[in-house]
């Protein structure tokens, strides 16, 4: 499942794990995160080809939102993009 290169297999699976915010959570409350992500993953799975706005909107930032992080406005074209 994890492909790309935003984060290092490392971080994902152990160094994740060593961070104060990490540590200061509950095994349920991580239990409750993984198993909300994978049911958002499932779900985008089962579409059959979801556009970038789509995968944005299903997946992405229903997992940013549960996570607590807050969503930057994305950036509009330039002349120079």
């Amino acid at each position: 499942m994890i492909r790309g290169g935003l984060f290092t297999r490392y971080w994902l699976e152990d160094g994740i794990r060593q961070t104060p915010q990490y540590r200061a959570l509950s095994a349920e409350q991580v239990t409750a995160a993984a198993e909300g992500i994978a049911r958002l993953w499932r779900a985008l799975e089962l579409m059959a080809a979801p556009s970038e706005a789509e995968t944005e909107s299903e997946f992405i930032h229903p997992v940013l939102d549960q996570l607590g992080w807050q969503r930057l406005p994305q950036q509009g074209p330039t002349r120079y993009r």
